[in-house]
């Protein structure tokens, strides 16, 4: 199965709805393979909530569900397809109810797409203001315990609110269509969106769009890239009382079909490389398709934003290149008809090998406790852009007990240290490379690992509260995971394989700069902790008896490819037994992803965009090495089952492949022209609330490593790829002494700062018990493992792109007398992908040395 490849469904591809009394209750694909409802079950699409006022008093509410009495259900006669009009007349005597306000909301079921209506009709004397006209969207995200039924029978939300342009998108996770889409008719748009409680009746909370929003808009706090607007509607009788607005559902077959829906509908669908967050020193293209005649491209910034029209590859496409020199949010409007837009936002940054160096200084400098007299010396903590603090176990900003984690173990802290130490490979700072030592030897060796010489359970990691709490508690072992025995979180070990793997090879290249252990001694570190990662799974009793104690071989972890470089490294250096021991553990966990699961995309809740880094380097190792059947690869205990695979095939390993693949395409954002949506991970399935995640970029290096290895039309993967490389780059605060060294929190104290993810909503609540506005999240946490992945996969490809022509990703073209000449500027410098086929490459090693400033090609 070709992952690129699109179909057309037939003219005739039936909608089966259901509606009650209200609205559409059922919404199914009639030819669909799996059972999948696009409706929550026990909701209805058909609510409309408007806020209205006169002569500037105050808002009154009104809703279509809370109007029953009034309501009249009209089905229509069948002569041009299935329709149903619920007409809402009269005045409601409900506390929401619709009062000298009618409304006429309408499905009409044509041939090949679903027509949504609202008429909305002043009957009062006097004239309204609209202020807000709401529509709650109630599909069926609501995700599950088993990923069975999160990859079949329920969809994930895609979708971007900008205007005319807007639309939406639900597909099942696991990647396979239809597609639902759900654009607006000529003249509507959407300009705003929330995630609330539609009511005080305690209702679920549901997505919903706002064609108008000035009610509810300015009375939420934060910023905002749109205008919150309202509409008049004159006095009953009068030629502007009534406001028609309309959407149009359609099926699609993937995500080019969807781009096919948006132009036919048109809409606009748009290319653009290298990314929507975007380098200064590289140039972006844009590639528009649309039946729009006379648009515009619009930027913010005239004056620091330059853009010229192309010549185009593909005679159905427009073509711009685009170069900004303003750092932070830049808007490109497409303005067209009367008064219609649709924005395109991008964010800017300084170059990434600057961002790279300046989080690296910035984390030495300002974000490691150095003081011998408390036993966190020496930890790499979390940093407050709000206050411009460095949060420790003494300050803790209300992150006491079980939340103590966000200061210094687990996810947000042990991450920091493997960064450094994997920057410092390619580009290594003495101070740097001191400050990782301090770290392993006050904070981390003997106190929060385990030692070679602990028994039982040497190497083991202490998790929360922290490494002090643990060694200390009255809690001993058999105690049941408490205390000293609260060492079985298998999260924290690829941190710390990875964090020794990659100062083994530190010590390889510069042996003089190391204090703390050789060479040798660190790969020993690496192979001892990832065995004890394998090995403690299933023997430590830490969860009720029906939950999963066997993390380490059925969870994608962050981190945990270093384990099979780990296990190379054991062969290179002759130590065989270990190398071979190693390798059978990853092996018996790259066997189950393949065949003991059909959807293991989970991680460690039931759904989750952690895997997908993890599942492609499965399906790589079993496609370029020789995995051996078993008979018994490992036990569990818990369900008194032998996990054996008698028969092993390459074929399965390429169908996973396929299927992972598809998967972590259907969670991440790709037709949506927002930095903070394009390349970014969906996490459970929706990007309202949380977006730019450490998955963004740990999941998106697979994606372009499949299309420059893999796809058999590396296009479109190339260019999602590098947008998810790029993407949570827009989390840096960092700038120049023009733009006050930053765009999130300005000022040259926090120069090199990061956020831990992005809040796409204007107001929201952040999982971690904290309000914050539209912007980036005030601690960095856990984006240390995206921006280590995002090293994994920096590189210079060159393309010649059937929409965006010959181009540089992460590089600067320069046409010589012999061909071409391409200047680095992916972060690394390191490494170039030729995937033109005009080209060669001239004689230059791949990986190049540090020092390379040029790639040259000449013309075949």
């Amino acid at each position: 199965m070709d992952l690129n490849s699109s179909g057309d469904f037939p003219a005739s591809s039936p909608f089966r709805l259901d509606y009650n009394r209200g609205g559409i209750t059922s919404l199914r694909y009639g030819d669909d393979p799996y059972p999948t409802e696009y409706i929550r079950p026990g909701m209805t699409l058909g609510d409309a909530i408007v806020r209205i006022r006169q002569d500037q008093g105050p808002w009154q509410e009104m809703r279509a569900f809370g109007s029953g009495d009034v309501r009249n259900v009209q089905p229509g006669d069948g002569t041009a397809g299935e329709s149903v009009r619920f007409v809402y007349r009269g005045n409601s005597r409900g506390v929401y109810g619709l009062r000298d306000l009618e409304l006429e909301v309408a499905f009409h079921a044509h041939e090949a797409c679903l027509d949504w209506t609202l008429t909305l009709r002043n009957r009062a004397r006097q004239g309204i203001e609209i202020g807000d006209i709401v529509l709650p969207l109630p599909f069926n995200n609501d995700f599950q315990g088993s990923n069975l039924a999160n990859y079949t029978t329920v969809v994930a939300r895609q979708g971007y609110v900008a205007g005319h342009g807007s639309f939406q998108v639900w597909l099942r996770a696991n990647g396979e269509g239809p597609f639902l889409v759900m654009t607006p008719h000529p003249g509507t748009k959407l300009e705003f969106y929330e995630q609330r409680q539609p009511d005080a009746a305690q209702s679920p909370v549901l997505y919903q769009v706002f064609i108008h929003s000035l009610a509810t808009g300015m009375a939420t706090p934060g910023t905002w890239r749109q205008d919150h607007t309202s509409v008049r509607l004159g006095p009953y009788g009068a030629t502007d009382d009534t406001l028609t607005s309309g959407f149009r559902f359609r099926w699609a077959p993937d995500h080019e079909g969807v781009r096919t829906v948006l132009y036919e509908e048109g809409g606009f669908d748009i290319w653009v490389a290298p990314g929507m967050t975007v380098p200064e020193d590289l140039e972006t293209r844009i590639s528009v398709r649309t039946r729009q005649q006379d648009y515009q491209l619009v930027p913010e910034f005239p004056d620091h934003t330059a853009v010229q029209r192309m010549a185009s590859p593909d005679a159905d496409r427009d073509l711009y290149r685009v170069r900004f020199s303003r750092l932070g949010e830049n808007l490109i409007t497409l303005r067209y008809g009367e008064d219609q837009y649709y924005l395109l936002e991008f964010f800017v940054t300084q170059p990434i090998a600057t961002l790279l160096e300046k989080r690296c200084r910035f984390l030495v400098e300002k974000q490691q406790h150095r003081d011998p007299d408390q036993w966190y010396d020496g930890l790499f903590s979390v940093w407050d852009m709000r206050t411009g603090v460095l949060r420790s176990p003494h300050d803790t900003d209300g992150f006491d007990a079980w939340w103590g984690y966000v200061l210094c173990c687990d996810d947000p802290a042990l991450p920091k240290a493997p960064f450094l130490a994997l920057k410092n490979v390619y580009r290594p700072q003495r101070d740097e490379i001191e400050a990782i030592e301090y770290y392993i030897d006050r904070f981390l060796w003997g106190k929060t690992q385990r030692t070679d010489r602990e028994e039982p359970w040497p190497y083991g990691l202490y998790g929360v509260p922290n490494w002090f709490e643990n060694r200390f508690s009255e809690h001993g072992w058999n105690s049941g995971g408490r205390g000293l025995e609260h060492i079985w979180r298998s999260y924290d070990y690829p941190h710390i394989v990875m964090l020794y793997y990659h100062m083994y090879e530190i010590a390889r290249q510069h042996p003089d700069w190391v204090r703390h252990a050789d060479a040798d001694a660190y790969l020993r570190r690496a192979y001892g902790t990832a065995r004890t990662f394998f090995a403690i799974q299933g023997n430590i009793d830490f969860l009720p008896p029906d939950r999963n104690p066997y993390w380490a071989y059925t969870l994608g972890m962050y981190n945990e490819l270093t384990i099979e470089l780990v296990c190379d490294a054991l062969d290179q250096e002759g130590w065989i037994e270990e190398g071979q021991r190693l390798r059978e553990e990853w092996e018996k966990k790259v066997k189950y992803f393949v065949y003991d699961d059909p959807y293991p995309f989970d991680s460690e809740y039931p759904f989750d965009t952690t895997a997908f880094e993890s599942t492609y380097v499965f399906a790589r190792y079993g496609l370029e090495h020789g995995v051996q059947p078993d008979q018994g690869a490992w036990y569990d205990k818990r369900q008194d089952k032998w996990f054996a695979h008698p028969e092993v095939a390459r074929a399965d390993f390429a169908d996973f492949m396929e299927r992972q693949m598809h998967a972590n395409v259907a969670l991440r954002g790709w037709l949506e022209p927002a930095y903070y949506l394009m390349g970014s991970d969906n996490r459970a399935g929706d990007s309202t609330l949380y977006a730019l995640s450490y998955m963004s970029q740990a999941g998106g290096w697979p994606l372009l490593e499949y299309g420059i290895r893999y796809a058999r039309d590396p296009w479109p993967l190339v260019n999602l790829g590098y947008a998810s490389l790029l993407s949570s780059w827009a989390l840096m605060n960092a700038g120049t002494p023009e733009s006050n060294y930053g765009y999130w929190f300005p000022g040259r104290a926090q120069d090199g700062a990061c956020g831990w993810a992005f809040t796409p909503e204007k107001e929201s609540q952040m999982w971690l018990r904290k309000t914050n506005q539209r912007g980036v999240w005030f601690y960095d946490g856990e984006i240390e493992i995206g921006l280590g992945a995002a090293m994994r996969g920096m590189a210079t490809v060159l393309v010649d792109d059937p929409r965006l022509g010959l181009y540089a990703y992460g590089g600067i073209i320069e046409e010589t007398a012999e061909g071409l000449c391409v200047y680095p500027r992916d972060g690394l410098n390191r490494r170039f992908v030729n995937l033109t086929d005009q080209f060669v490459l001239e004689d230059t090693p791949n990986p190049a040395p540090a020092s390379v400033t040029a790639w040259y090609l000449k013309a075949k």
